[in-house]
């Protein structure tokens, strides 16, 4: 291979990650214009309903209410006491839009007297709560035209009768059910449905949203849905940063690393080297595919509905690596120096707050996972089987690390850099523990110190 080939390795190492970064913006304003298009569709049709199966606990407020047992056919009620909240996820209902609430109720055995139920409707720190009077709840379906209703506004001490149309946009439901006899029977509230009740045709027209960053726009959005509600904006609601599609950039960016891989010439020159420099380019598609992969409802759905699958992914190599792990074979009294100076200084950015020690214990475990994954499994096998030098194992590394955080580009760029001193303090070290605490503390006061504008938030992939 001559010369000025090798010299190609590292630029196209780079301009692999600046089209990663790019694809990644315009990846997140493609999802955010293509959900908009879709969602002004359903309100001009009329059809943009509001469900809930209660068949999955995602329909529910976590850490909320009680006297509520998640079963396979709906949502099994104490009605003497329970209360529940139904997660929005990011949805709205306008009054005038949204005037009436349908769910199914089954009790075993039929109680003598009904079952009352109160619904408190809210938006979110607005401080103003809405409260329905007592409703009867009957066996099967039950139908509530929520704006026949009187509604009691209460802020503090004050309270106020107000009409539904008077509401302003909402964003919380709780129900509260009561008897007031004591009984031993149980119930089941399953598939809630507020429809839309009439199409709505007035769509705002306003210059779309831009920013550097996709944590900025992000940041924009959720804002401004906070603040305004149920938002109509005629797509695009986001700029992009080129007319590319973002699909295309990305593998661009694959074809790009591959090619740094392909044009690298090892230290090991034999027939074996070459069948794992191979394999390197292997492990290099393979990850460009999850990465694709994590931008795609698919793998979403998959996940939330089987945890243990992403579970079983990260603690195979932890396990079957582990005599490679778990005796370091050195102090690395560099990294742990470095680790502490540096949370000593993020520590006092985020004003001295204690805030993340609360999740350290599970992070370090999650931190551990991700450093056997980094450096035995992966930086071992690009160093001692494929042949590359520790410098061009922590480039690839860094950039294969920032990959996986797409489209979060602040977490991107923060985890192309850590990519690449981690792998390179495990070739050079070998102590997982010091990675793994020091991944741990820096990812957690990054989370800490970093302002919302900049980051907003750590979720990558779909979940972003």
């Amino acid at each position: 291979m001559p010369k000025y080939h090798q010299s190609l390795t590292v630029p196209f190492m780079l301009l692999a990650m600046v089209l990663f970064w790019f694809s990644a913006h315009d990846w997140y304003v493609t999802r955010i214009n293509l959900q908009q298009q879709q969602l002004i569709h359903e309100l001009k049709q009329g059809g943009h309903d509001l469900t809930w199966k209660l068949q999955d606990l995602h329909d529910l407020v976590a850490g909320f209410g009680s006297g509520w047992i998640l079963q396979p056919n709906g949502l099994q009620i104490d009605p003497k006491k329970a209360e529940i909240s139904l997660a929005f996820n990011d949805r709205f209902i306008v009054p005038d839009l949204y005037q009436r609430l349908r769910f199914d109720w089954t009790e075993n055995p039929a109680a003598p007297e009904s079952t009352h139920l109160q619904l408190e409707f809210s938006q979110v720190d607005l401080g103003v709560y809405y409260y329905s009077p007592t409703i009867n709840v009957k066996k099967g379906v039950n139908q509530i035209n929520l704006s026949e209703l009187s509604w009691n506004a209460r802020k503090g001490q004050k309270n106020e009768i107000t009409s539904w149309y008077q509401l302003p946009t909402l964003n919380t439901l709780v129900w509260r059910f009561s008897q007031q006899k004591k009984q031993t029977n149980s119930a089941f509230l399953s598939d809630i449905k507020i429809p839309q009740s009439k199409p709505w045709q007035t769509i705002n027209q306003s210059p779309p949203l831009t920013a550097k960053l996709s944590n900025q726009l992000r940041e924009q959005w959720q804002s401004q849905r906070l603040k305004q509600g149920l938002i109509l904006k005629s797509p695009p609601v986001m700029q992009a940063y080129v007319s590319l599609p973002p699909w295309l950039m990305f593998v661009l960016g694959v074809l790009s690393l591959l090619a740094a891989v392909k044009i690298y010439q090892p230290s090991i020159q034999s027939p074996q080297a070459a069948v794992n420099k191979n394999g390197a380019l292997i492990v290099i598609a393979l990850v460009a595919v999850v990465a694709a992969m994590m931008q795609t409802r698919l793998l979403f759905a998959v996940l939330e509905q089987h945890v243990w699958i992403a579970t079983v992914v990260f603690m195979m190599p932890v396990l079957l690596l582990v005599k490679r792990w778990l005796r370091p074979k050195n102090h690395a009294a560099v990294i742990w120096i470095i680790t502490l100076l540096t949370v000593g200084l993020m520590f006092l950015l985020s004003h001295s707050t204690w805030a993340f020690v609360g999740d350290l214990p599970l992070y370090l475990l999650w931190a551990l996972a991700q450093q056997v994954i980094l450096g035995p499994l992966v930086s071992d096998y690009l160093r001692h089987k494929a042949g590359f030098s520790v410098l061009f194992v922590a480039l690839i590394c860094g950039v294969l690390f920032a990959l996986l955080h797409m489209p979060n580009q602040m977490l991107m760029l923060a985890t192309f850099f850590a990519g690449m001193l981690w792998s390179y303090a495990w070739l050079r070290y070998q102590n997982i523990y010091a990675n793994a605490v020091s991944h741990a503390l820096l990812a957690l006061l990054f989370y800490q110190s970093m302002p919302a504008h900049l980051l907003g938030t750590a979720r990558v992939g779909l979940w972003f």
